[in-house]
This record gives structure tokens, sequence and C-alpha cells, in this order.
């Protein structure tokens, strides 16, 4: 929920996006133009929301048999 709140206020210029959570800590974020969320993918990282790392969906993602090999320490 933390997170959220964080992309509300980064985000905010971007319109409407709606956030889908996954399992491991993945989550899916559509958004209303495809502009909106080439801007999103541009900054790739964000620090200011405790390293968010955005990337392109992948063609049959399954976040339950991803093998994690980073964790936030």
């Amino acid at each position: 929920m933390d997170v959220c709140k964080k992309l509300d206020l980064s985000w905010k210029s971007l319109g409407s996006y709606k956030s889908i959570p996954l399992e491991k800590g993945f989550c899916e974020f559509v958004f209303s133009s495809l502009e909106n969320m080439r801007r999103v993918l541009v900054v790739g990282s964000w620090d200011n929301l405790s390293i968010l790392r955005v990337l392109p969906w992948i063609k049959d993602f399954v976040s339950s048999s991803i093998k994690l090999t980073k964790a936030q320490c």
C-alpha cells in the first residue's frame, strides 16, 4: 500500500493507471495510454520508491515460477 501511495505522487502527471498485485512482490501496471507506459519504462528504476524496478511485460509471465536472484536488505 505504501508503494501505491508513493506511485500516486510520482506518477500523478500520467493520469490514471491500475496496479494489480501478483505473487512474490511483483505487480502489473496498466496505463491509460502507451505513451504513459513508455514514460515509466524510460526511467526503469524508481529509487524514491524504495527501488521499484519496472520492466516491459513478458509473454506468459508467471510470478510463482520466477527464481528471485536479488533481495532488498
